[in-house]
């Protein structure tokens, strides 16, 4: 199970996007008060003390974590608290086994404010991207408009997320050698907008780009006309009582001022990869998407012109 600790100790931290560095030392500037919880701990050092906490504190969140959100832990640690959840569930409860409080609060995400703990929420992320993006020619400072018709004639095909968090969005492979973009759906009205504005102006704040922005972008990439909004509506992907023209206005007023998130540009990036990797499929699948009616049409009229021949002469009359 100490195999399993360092696992989730890993997965915590990578999730939390701090260094294992930073979480420990949060964890080593109270195991002084934590240890005074413990009767006999004159055998184990301070550094091992606080590695110790480090590891089932970590355990235990990201243990918790899997009983209220399983599809945010790492699938690996998932299979291993599924298969071992009755022996976990009791050693947990144990006496001796229990772990100060204040270690946990060492180690779980403090929201700067309301309006930051309704980013979290919203956005179903407490930190900025993983890693940063190398910026290169192929992302710009503007989104390049790609309408949900423009994607599906080189084989993308436009989707709703599985969850209403605005981080549910990407690129992933589609059926046969296309590719599916899917981003969460939206509810735009009046109380929506104004978190919105608010939530995006917080995330310009940071000397990191977040997840709202990525989001905001990614849809102003999605619209350059009304009729593109109204496409949105057609996938579920954008609800709400404002106009087409009204959430176009909206979030293209959002994104002008705003330098380019790292989250959209890694899409950004995911989609040019796609055109480069798959430019034979892309030219294939255009043709035949450009041209399907046409095609149709012909194939119809060959196949009654196949049936005409081939039924026979009527028979001359005695």
């Amino acid at each position: 199970m100490e195999d399993v600790k360092r696992a989730a100790a890993y997965h915590f931290c990578k999730r939390s996007g701090l260094s294992p560095d930073v979480v420990y030392g949060e964890v080593l500037s109270v195991s002084g008060r934590a240890r005074r919880s413990y009767y006999a701990t004159d055998g184990v050092g301070d550094a091992e003390f606080a590695a110790l906490m480090f590891h089932d504190g970590c355990f235990l969140l990201q243990f918790m974590l899997a009983d209220v959100q399983p599809r945010m832990v790492d699938p690996s640690l998932l299979r291993c608290f599924m298969s071992n959840l009755p022996s976990i569930l009791r050693d947990v409860m144990l006496l001796e086994n229990q772990i100060p409080w204040l270690v946990v609060e060492a180690l779980i995400y403090r929201p700067p404010h309301l309006l930051g703990l309704l980013r979290d929420y919203l956005s179903g992320s407490m930190v900025p991207p993983d890693s940063a993006v190398d910026r290169s020619a192929d992302v710009t400072s503007f989104p390049q408009s790609s309408s949900a018709i423009e994607l599906a004639e080189i084989g993308i095909k436009l989707t709703a997320g599985r969850t209403t968090h605005l981080r549910d969005m990407g690129v992933r492979k589609g059926h046969l050698l296309g590719g599916e973009l899917f981003l969460a759906p939206l509810v735009l009205d009046g109380l929506n907008a104004c978190w919105l504005v608010n939530m995006v102006a917080l995330e310009a704040c940071w000397p990191e780009t977040g997840i709202v922005c990525s989001y905001v972008f990614l849809l102003a990439m999605l619209v350059n006309r009304a009729e593109d909004v109204h496409e949105l509506r057609v996938r579920r992907i954008l609800h709400g009582d404002f106009s087409d023209q009204h959430a176009l206005d909206f979030v293209m007023s959002l994104v002008r001022p705003l330098c380019i998130p790292d989250h959209y540009a890694r899409i950004q990036q995911q989609l040019e990869a796609y055109k480069r990797n798959r430019w034979a499929w892309i030219a294939v699948h255009r043709f035949f998407y450009g041209n399907f009616k046409t095609i149709v049409t012909v194939l119809s009229i060959l196949g009654v012109l196949v049936g005409i021949f081939k039924t026979p002469p009527f028979p001359k009359q005695d």
